[in-house]
């Protein structure tokens, strides 16, 4: 429209006429352009919108002057108007254009703003600074409203260099009451009343973090210890050898098994085993430095990752492990009495890969338990071929079993007054064809570590039975069974066979079991116990005196001997 000033007599304007229009503005108007044309403005809109004086503020100015006008209409709507107007004299030019669309999308846009459940936020493109927050961002971060547009979002982020984020990136916030989250940002530029400014969204992903560091935790951790798992081990292990390859430093690998602990776990219980290993894992970190690791591999089996040890440090802090946990463990109520072996293997002077220090560590290892335990061992180069050795004589053991070479012999036991033969005891003997007499010390431990001692074990019941059922006295005959072997399920139905098989009546046969295996407060072990005892058989206690026993430890079961051990006498 083309509008010209009607002035007063003073020189004051009072309106302004329709001089020109186009048909557009007639119909923003609502009216034909006929009946618009020398009309007063003022007739037109609503002198309480203030535009009379508007455009006479644009007469004798060379800019032009923009401004928005909500005009009301008929039908009770509201008609949005974006006005330019620039004079020229006494005429003034004024574009107008219908901004209904963009105001009903504004609103929108506030409603979504204001009821979103996210913290959001519109702050200044160029200082940061906020120009709006929503209820939400009120309600998580705890600033009043007043708090939050006196700030800028820097003032929200802990990190020292601040930047848009508009990759939904990790950040973290402080909130009002100090307290830190992690929350994943969402930004966007648009325009806010004019000018640039960024649209922001806050996720918090607090929980959720710790969640996955939870659960990263338990993938490294062992549950009952708390103590890194092998997986972890592996990992930092591989990384010292990876910088041993950059820069030469050393380590040292100590592979840990604890002394008497399955006895302890059989005789205690499994809550008191587990007790042990946590007091055991405080026991081992107190012995290290900050820089070194210790880790739960799994059972009693521990291991020590020392970063570049100096001369005598690897023995120093497997020294302080063995003095450590030489002393007793309170567990409830009593005092249980453990150790510890340890092998050792160094990089790089053992190995530079993870394979062979873990084996060489484990040889010494098994050479310092082979050697009574607690003690220490270096990985020696003699170990490998005493491995191997060890392997060919587990291989010689398979053979000879299966070739029927091993025998049995029958040690007397005599009574003390009659000096007469009151029985035998039955002990196995293993012939090399080579190497001539093989001590039951050297086979049967190696014989319960591969199982194979379940079958060996059988065989003597059934060769035991079948030879004293020829005796022409009817003395006893005593057969020990190894802990293994009494785990087995399948041992009472070997004990009847050998039985029937020999015809040897139930009373002549003795069957020796160690301590460890009575006294293990197992239902399992205790109904074994009964059930080889409803076969006739008599049950002798071996070697009492050498576990963590007591005199009350007798009533659980109706014993038919106790063997004294030696040591116990001594």
């Amino acid at each position: 429209m083309a509008l010209g000033a009607i002035r007063e007599a003073s020189g004051a304007v009072a309106d302004f006429k329709i001089v020109a229009l186009n048909q557009g503005a007639a119909e923003i108007l609502g009216r034909p352009v006929a009946s618009l044309q020398w009309q007063r403005l003022g007739d037109l809109v609503p002198v309480r919108l203030g535009v009379t004086q508007r455009l006479s503020g644009v007469l004798g100015c060379a800019d032009r002057a923009t401004f928005e006008l909500a005009v009301p209409r008929a039908d009770r709507t509201t008609l949005h108007l974006k006005v330019e107007a620039q004079a020229i004299g006494d005429l003034v030019a004024v574009a107008m254009t219908d901004v209904g669309d963009i105001k009903a999308r504004e609103a929108s846009f506030r409603f979504l703003f204001e009821s979103n459940p996210l913290p959001m936020w519109l702050v200044d493109q160029d200082s940061a600074r906020f120009v709006a927050v929503n209820e939400a961002a009120v309600a998580h971060y705890g600033y009043s409203r007043e708090a939050f547009l006196a700030r800028g979002l820097q003032d929200l982020s802990e990190a020292v260099a601040f930047s848009f984020a508009r990759d939904g990136r990790l950040h973290r916030h402080r909130r009002a009451d100090g307290s830190l989250i992690d929350v994943t940002l969402f930004e966007r530029s648009l325009a806010f009343e004019g000018r640039p400014a960024v649209l922001g969204a806050a996720i918090d992903v607090t929980e959720q973090r710790r969640a996955e560091a939870r659960i990263t935790h338990m993938a490294h951790h062992d549950a009952l210890t708390g103590l890194p798992n092998r997986a972890l081990f592996t990992t930092r292990l591989a990384e010292v050898i990876a910088e041993h390859a950059r820069t030469g430093a050393g380590a040292a690998l100590l592979c840990l098994d604890l002394d008497k602990f399955k006895l302890v776990n059989d005789t205690l219980g499994h809550p008191a085993g587990d007790t042990l290993l946590r007091a055991v894992a405080d026991r081992i970190t107190a012995c290290l430095h900050g820089e070194d690791l210790v880790a739960r591999l799994g059972g009693d089996e521990f291991a020590v990752l020392l970063r570049t040890p100096y001369a005598g440090t690897v023995s120093a802090v497997a020294g302080r492990i063995i003095e450590a946990l030489s002393h007793p463990v309170r567990l409830g109520d009593r005092e249980c009495q453990i150790g510890v072996s340890v092998g050792i293997a160094c990089l790089p002077e053992h190995g530079t890969d993870s394979d062979t220090l873990l084996r060489h560590a484990d040889l010494a290892l098994y050479r310092a338990k082979a050697d009574g335990g607690c003690i220490a061992h270096y990985f020696e180069a003699a170990m490998d071929s005493w491995d191997r050795s060890r392997r060919r004589r587990e291989a010689d053991l398979h053979e000879a079993f299966a070739r029927g070479d091993l025998a049995l012999a029958y040690q007397p036991v005599v009574g003390v007054r009659s000096r007469a033969i009151v029985g035998f005891e039955a002990l196995l003997r293993w012939h090399h064809p080579v190497e001539g007499a093989i001590p039951p010390s050297e086979f049967v431990p190696l014989a319960e570590e591969t199982g194979l001692i379940v079958p060996i074990g059988a065989w003597v019941l059934r060769q035991a039975c079948a030879e004293a059922s020829l005796w022409a006295d009817p003395v006893r005959i005593a057969v020990n069974l190894s802990p293994v072997q009494f785990r087995d399920p399948g041992l009472v139905a070997t004990v009847r066979e050998a039985l029937a098989l020999s015809g040897l009546a139930p009373h002549r046969l003795e069957l020796e079991v160690t301590e460890s295996v009575l006294l293990a407060a197992s239902e399992a072990n205790v109904a074994t116990l009964h059930a080889l005892r409803d076969l006739g058989v008599r049950i002798a206690m071996d070697d009492f005196g050498t576990g963590y026993c007591s005199l009350s430890y007798l009533q659980k079961f109706p014993f038919d001997k106790i063997k004294i051990d030696r040591s116990f006498v001594s």
